[in-house]
C-alpha cells in the first residue's frame, strides 16, 4: 500500500495522507518507513468502544489498535522509541508500570490524577509473538486484551450492514451508529450539545455504516458504502391528539397503516 501511494500514478490524496503520517511520526522521533511501515507486514485494525471509567471516561469512548507482524524485534524497537518520545514530550510526570490484563503482560504509562492517584494513559502488550495490542487508557487495554465473547463478524448488526458489500477488499470500516448515538446521549455533554438537531435526528435514525476499499490497480480505488436504517415504527401520538386504536406492530405494508 505504501508503494502504491508513492508511485507515479498514485492518487494525490493517498500521497498527501502518507506525507501527513510521516510528518507526524517525525515529530515524535520516529522514521515512518524504518520504524513503523517496515514491520507492519500483516493485518491491522483500529477500533473505538464505550467506557465508563479511566482518564477518558468523560468522553465515553476509548480507542485501541491491534497489528500483526512477523518481526516482533523491530516492533519492540519502535515501541521503545515511542516510550522515550512520550516521556520527553508530555508535560506531566509519567509512571511506567508492568501489569497483567487477562493473560497478557502489559507495559503501561500512567499520569497522576488528583484525588485518585494515577490513571493509565497508554499501554501495549503482545497477545502472541505476532499480534501486538495497543490501547489508549487502561479500560481500552483491558477490553482488547480479553477474548471476545462474540466476534465482530458474528454480530447481527455488523452482518446486516456489511452483507451487501464486496467480499474482496483491501480494507473496511464499520460503525455501530446506534451504539454511538446511545453513548453520545449518556456522556455529560450529550448529542444535542455536540450536534445540531438535524444531525442528531439523522444519527438516531441509523443503525450502522459500513464501507469497503479495494485497490485493483496503482491508480484506481473503489469504495463501496452500506447504510442501515433503524426499523420503521408508527409515529406516537402527541399530547394534543386523541388516542386511537394502537397498532405498534403495524408497518407500511399492513392494511391498517397510514
Amino acid at each position: 500500500m505504501v508503494a502504491r501511494a508513492e508511485g507515479d500514478t498514485a492518487i494525490p490524496q493517498a500521497k498527501q495522507a502518507l506525507a501527513v503520517i510521516r510528518s507526524g511520526l517525525t515529530q515524535v522521533g520516529l522514521d515512518a518507513d524504518r520504524d513503523v511501515f517496515g514491520w507492519m507486514d500483516g493485518e491491522a485494525a483500529i477500533g473505538a468502544f464505550p467506557i465508563s471509567s479511566g482518564l477518558l471516561q468523560q468522553f465515553g469512548l476509548a480507542a485501541a489498535v491491534t497489528a500483526e507482524t512477523s518481526d516482533r524485534a523491530a516492533a519492540t524497537t519502535m515501541l521503545d522509541k515511542l516510550s522515550e518520545a512520550i516521556k520527553s514530550r508530555i508535560p506531566v510526570p509519567l509512571t511506567e508500570t508492568d501489569r497483567k490484563a487477562g493473560e497478557i503482560d502489559i507495559k503501561e504509562w500512567a499520569v497522576p490524577v488528583p484525588g485518585v492517584g494515577s490513571g493509565g494513559l497508554f499501554g501495549y502488550g503482545w497477545r502472541d509473538d505476532r499480534n501486538l495490542i495497543v490501547g489508549l487508557s487502561a479500560p481500552a487495554i483491558d477490553a482488547i486484551a480479553q477474548p471476545a465473547a462474540t466476534s465482530l463478524s458474528a454480530n447481527p448488526n455488523f452482518q446486516d450492514v456489511m452483507q451487501d458489500l464486496p467480499p474482496e477488499k483491501t480494507g473496511y470500516a464499520y460503525f455501530n451508529l446506534a451504539q454511538i448515538y446511545q453513548q453520545l446521549q449518556s456522556i455529560p455533554v450529550g448529542a444535542n450539545q455536540l450536534l445540531s438537531p438535524q444531525a442528531t435526528a439523522l444519527l438516531g435514525a441509523m443503525r450502522g455504516f459500513g464501507a469497503t476499499l479495494a485497490s485493483n490497480t496503482s491508480d484506481q480505488l473503489t469504495i463501496d458504502i452500506s447504510l442501515a436504517l433503524q426499523p420503521f415504527t408508527a409515529s406516537t401520538n402527541t399530547p394534543d391528539e386523541t388516542p386511537t386504536d394502537p397498532t405498534p406492530e403495524a408497518t407500511p405494508n399492513t392494511p391498517d397503516a397510514e
